[in-house]
């Protein structure tokens, strides 16, 4: 399924309103990007960036859409001006893939055995390459306390490197579940998206009825 990133100029309730009627009427979900877009790079697209260092200083919204809603909402955000209470389009883009880096360091073995299940269950199509994989006991340390993390010798540690690569909406989430878990940490998701004209795109599905 084609995923689509779609930033919009213009007061913020009425985007939201906008958002969620196409949700409705799509069936799809929209990622809300908040204030954090892609910003260009040689190697590809970074989500970090405040959208007004890449458009006009106005109200901007970015939203991250399937295909289907994509359409419906260029429609109407380049339909008659003032139609959506001023809302305008202000970029359109395809989203091919994305990836990030992630590191763990871990001391307990709980914690080890999450991770790697979590790890070891990317959404089909998603890809996790790792570099490093590696457990070390220490029988000398002793057995692991409540303090282990603080402790200057560890009984256990559990270390990996890797990368995550795959479509949109799959390393995306699996960058959003490691994020919650203590002992990762994930670089910033990197995304590789090319520019697409409203006008390329097919007309929305019309609704039954």
């Amino acid at each position: 399924m084609a995923w689509y990133e779609i930033a919009a100029e213009g007061d913020a309730g009425a985007w939201e309103r906008l958002l969620a009627e196409q949700e409705a009427g799509t069936g799809e979900q929209a990622v809300r990007g908040s204030q954090e877009p892609l910003r260009p790079e040689s190697a590809g697209e970074r989500l970090g960036e405040r959208l007004h260092d890449l458009l006009p200083a106005r109200s901007h919204h970015l939203a991250f859409v399937p295909a289907e809603l994509a359409k419906r909402l260029a429609a109407a955000l380049t339909a008659t001006p003032g139609l959506h209470h001023g809302l305008r389009l202000a970029r359109l883009r395809e989203v091919t893939g994305g990836h990030f880096d992630f590191n763990v360091e871990a001391f307990s073995e709980p914690a080890a055995k999450e991770i790697r299940a979590v790890l070891g269950t990317p959404a089909p199509g998603v890809e996790v390459h790792l570099t490093r994989d590696e457990e070390e006991r220490d029988p000398e340390a002793g057995t692991p306390g409540p303090l282990e993390l603080y402790a200057p010798v560890h009984c256990y540690a559990y270390r990996a490197w890797g990368t995550v690569t795959g479509p949109f909406p799959g390393v995306q989430e699996l960058h959003r579940r490691l994020r919650s878990l203590p002992f990762v940490y994930e670089e910033k998701l990197e995304l590789a998206a090319h520019q697409v004209d409203p006008a390329d795109l097919p007309p929305p599905a019309r609704s039954p009825g």
